[in-house]
């Protein structure tokens, strides 16, 4: 059963009555990813929002504007010409996910020739896959390829017409840390199912979506979230869109495109 359309309140959470209680590992998400998958690039969220719930997640910008980043408190928008910018507070965002990053396990990783190995091998290390799980790894990566997306201006495509323009950029022996979520496939329509991750550089200089990499052995920081928070935009532009359709399609072109 899809969840969209019980989606008829400003926020939805996802907890047991504990976990509301201590606010305690407690993910934050504007928007929902089918939305931005229709073109709803612009909302009210903003970074400074986004510090009041957590200091690591994902998202964009408005207008599509590129990949945002947030890692260790800052947060950080690669643009599509590859450039890396700390984002003030007053920018806004139409979609993101954060969470206050407190790894709860740290296992160890065998190599991985490609994002699906990886995927693959992760899964088989994790303590549950009926939760949302924040994955931070740091360390050296022998190849990443990774993307960023141009400015958007009205009226808006949807982001699987976007991404045929996308930038795409590959790193060999890179530094850096992937940041991102683990969202199961109960909560498709939400998020992105599976592994959604980006990457910064250690130099601050280097970034973007990742679409497919290579391995190394490594440690995985881990952060399973006990409750989800929700917060839909109130805006034409999403209560008008057509959150009723069947987007798995457009969301593999988007997430998956050029592994």
């Amino acid at each position: 059963m899809r969840l969209l359309p019980r989606l008829l309140v400003a926020t939805l959470l996802f907890a047991a009555p504990s976990a509301l209680a201590d606010d305690a590992h407690t993910l934050y998400q504007t928007s929902i990813i089918d939305a931005l998958l229709q073109g709803v690039y612009e909302g009210s969220t903003t970074i400074g929002d986004l510090h009041q719930h957590g200091n690591f997640g994902i998202g964009t910008i408005n207008g599509l504007d590129g990949e945002l980043i947030g890692l260790e408190g800052h947060f950080y928008q690669v643009r599509s010409d590859g450039s890396v910018h700390t984002l003030d507070d007053d920018v806004a965002v139409p979609f993101a996910t954060v969470i206050e990053f407190e790894p709860q396990e740290h296992v160890d990783l065998p190599g991985a020739k490609d994002f699906v190995a990886f995927s693959r091998a992760l899964d088989g290390k994790l303590s549950s896959l009926n939760t949302v799980v924040a994955v931070r790894i740091h360390g050296q990566f022998p190849w990443l390829k990774v993307r960023s997306v141009p400015r958007q201006t009205p009226p808006y495509r949807p982001l699987a017409q976007v991404v045929e323009g996308q930038s795409v950029f590959e790193f060999v022996n890179m530094p850096g840390t992937l940041v991102g979520f683990r969202t199961p496939d109960f909560m498709r329509g939400l998020n992105v199912p599976g592994y959604h991750l980006h990457f910064l550089s250690d130099d601050g200089e280097h970034g973007g979506h990742v679409l497919d990499m290579r391995l190394e052995p490594v440690i995985v920081d881990l952060d399973y979230a006990e409750s989800v928070e929700v917060d839909l935009p109130k805006d034409r532009a999403f209560r008008g869109a057509g959150l009723n359709r069947d987007m798995k399609d457009d969301l593999r072109k988007v997430e998956q495109g050029g592994r």
